[in-house]
């Protein structure tokens, strides 16, 4: 998993509630230093797209709060295309590129790439820095809800990866993405949908109702849930109730890892054993089903 910087390790970052826009909880991993990635950009059709590998089935991968810049989003677009054997898309779906603005200033100023991990108050700095960047973040999570993405995604990437030469399209979403990628999986033309530690309490923010959201979906969903997450997605969860109703709820899989914070997966410091662990685990569990729903022959999610 060397391949595409996946596995390269960045500085740990201070889970300093600064460090986390509004649609993540208490003690999440905040914003992480950009991996370094293989793949290219493209337009789809006016959006920015990183773009690795190649194939009839295609993931689009929804990045974060922090754009798809953020931590290892297009480092882990390099090791899906190469483990999935898939084209793989990341649009840049906030205006700017983050919630807050352009993904370069507020990565840049919420995470330090050329130090070791210090406490917030020895660069009071960088802290206040972030800390201006709280309520732009919030105001841009505002300004993009699903009527907002959802065109963008639906009307330019999504013919853009037909265009290609896709055929089976999948989901991956991490936290802000994983509430982006519920809604279109209430959309027709997605085999399946994976979320990793999803921002699902977005649809509060949004005037929602989180049930009628889930009950709309048509495809097959896992769900990668750390400690940050609620009950509500978490194995038994409300969540898992709603979709075993469904013809496709037996291929619905809901996995909780206890130890994590919010934002382990893409954001996380894998040097560290237990995060690292638990982080390239997840990245297998979700390979294997999107692998297996993408694979040719298999049956379309229906409502």
């Amino acid at each position: 998993w060397g391949r595409g910087g996946i596995r390269q390790s960045h500085p740990r970052m201070p889970m300093a509630p600064v460090a986390a826009p509004a649609c993540c909880p208490p003690g999440s991993h905040g914003p992480a230093p950009t991996a370094p990635s293989t793949g290219s950009m493209a337009d789809a059709n006016g959006v920015p797209c990183y773009v690795a590998g190649s194939g009839t089935a295609a993931i689009v991968v929804l990045h974060d709060a922090f754009g798809g810049r953020s931590g290892r989003t297009r480092a882990l677009a390099d090791a899906l295309a190469e483990r999935v054997g898939a084209l793989v898309v990341v649009p840049e779906l906030f205006d700017g590129g983050a919630a807050g603005g352009p993904a370069g200033r507020v990565i840049d100023e919420l995470t330090a790439p050329d130090g070791p991990r210090r406490p917030w108050y020895t660069a009071p700095w960088r802290f206040l820095r972030g800390l201006g960047n709280a309520p732009g973040m919030f105001g841009g999570l505002k300004r993009h809800p699903w009527s907002v993405v959802g065109p963008k995604l639906m009307d330019c990437v999504v013919p853009w990866v037909h265009d290609q030469g896709a055929t089976r399209l999948g989901l991956l979403g991490f936290c802000w993405g994983g509430w982006a990628a519920l809604h279109a999986s209430a959309e027709p033309g997605f085999v399946c949908a994976a979320a990793a530690h999803p921002s699902y309490q977005l649809c509060g923010m949004h005037g929602e109702d989180r049930d009628d959201l889930v009950t709309a979906v048509r495809c097959p969903q896992l769900v990668v849930a750390s400690a940050g997450e609620p009950a509500y997605c978490k194995p038994g969860g409300d969540m898992e109730r709603i979709l075993s109703t469904k013809p496709f709820g037996p291929e619905c899989e809901f996995h909780a890892f206890g130890r994590q914070a919010h934002g382990f997966v893409n954001r996380g410091d894998w040097a560290d054993a237990k995060v690292g662990e638990d982080a390239e685990e997840a990245v297998r569990i979700i390979c294997r089903f999107l692998a297996a729903r993408l694979a040719p022959g298999q049956e379309e999610g229906s409502d």
